[in-house]
């Protein structure tokens, strides 16, 4: 069984749902978790095939801004869990 990678963008309310390896086949979901089972769907009905038949990876694509602030927030978590780790550094060194 082949799994087809779907591209899934925010479009709007809606996730814009492609499937690059089949030209013209096209979907879209309300929620990212609803989004395999309508790729799915897509792409039995193209390849007139059973939905059961069909295996997708669902690939989001974020814009720019969405990942520079989760790049962001990566950074952040490091440095709390640097400051977390000499804390705790400090406060043995002071029960020594």
């Amino acid at each position: 069984m082949t799994a087809y990678r779907v591209t899934a963008r925010r479009a709007g309310e809606w996730w814009a749902l492609e499937v690059p390896a089949l030209p013209g086949v096209f979907s879209q979901a309300k929620r990212l978790d609803k989004a395999d089972e309508a790729a799915r769907e897509a792409i039995a009905v193209m390849l007139d095939v059973e939905i059961e038949d069909v295996e997708v990876e669902i690939e989001p694509v974020l814009p720019e801004e969405a990942v520079q602030a989760l790049k962001a927030v990566e950074k952040a978590e490091k440095a709390a869990e640097d400051a977390r780790k000499a804390a705790q550094k400090a406060m043995q060194a002071a029960a020594t």
